[in-house]
């Protein structure tokens, strides 16, 4: 791609990101998402606080950002590592939405949806680690931060151009910063815990 082209799409694809679903779903069902819960406009604060399929619509398009903008930006010939950089920029966006005075979710389904079309094979390896220790533990901030540190120590594979590994490390870095309060949580033994799934 060109310089002024990629730097308009690498703008359309954090604007793109930066879409508060969750904020826009929870007021159709008179609930502003920031005021109750974490007030967190994520999916897991949506279901845990409005209701499962509020919370089941939120995190499906929260998703669909990341797949649509790589998949846009591949169809007007965006290389691969471009591809990598726009699904990051969507992934910022969804963090620092400026519709939300710089706030936001915390990146994890929307960095998901990027890799599966970036990397598929380590982005479905790192949901299996995720249903996995969801499974055991019923609690989504764990299995997230478990999941993408997975996705980054797979991306290390030498198959994957090098710009893919900064990509899956710049994710593990932003989606751990973004469970700061989270891990303090988790480590107090006071994290909030769905029903486990067991075996």
């Amino acid at each position: 791609m060109e310089i002024l082209p990629k730097i308009l799409y690498a703008l359309l694809a954090f604007l793109v990101g930066s879409i508060p679903f969750g904020l826009i779903i929870s007021k159709k069902y008179g609930i502003n998402i920031k005021e109750v819960g974490s007030k967190n406009v994520g999916a897991t604060n949506v279901m845990r606080s409005v209701g499962k399929i509020p919370g089941i619509m939120t995190f499906l398009l929260d998703f669909l950002k990341g797949g649509i903008v790589v998949l846009i930006s591949k169809y007007f010939g965006a290389s691969i590592e471009e591809q990598a950089f726009f699904g990051f920029m969507t992934i910022l966006g969804h963090c620092f939405s400026p519709f939300l005075g710089w706030k936001g979710g915390k990146g994890v389904s929307t960095g998901f949806s990027v890799f599966l079309f970036i990397c598929p094979t380590q982005a479905l390896y790192s949901l299996l680690v995720f249903i996995i220790i969801f499974a055991f533990s019923g609690i989504i901030s764990l299995s997230s931060l478990t999941a993408v540190f997975f996705l980054h120590l797979l991306s290390l594979d030498n198959n994957l151009l090098y710009q893919i590994k900064l990509y899956t490390f710049l994710t593990l870095i932003l989606i751990t910063l973004r469970h700061r309060e989270n891990i303090v949580r988790l480590i107090n033994g006071k994290e909030f815990r769905f029903k486990k799934i067991g075996f």
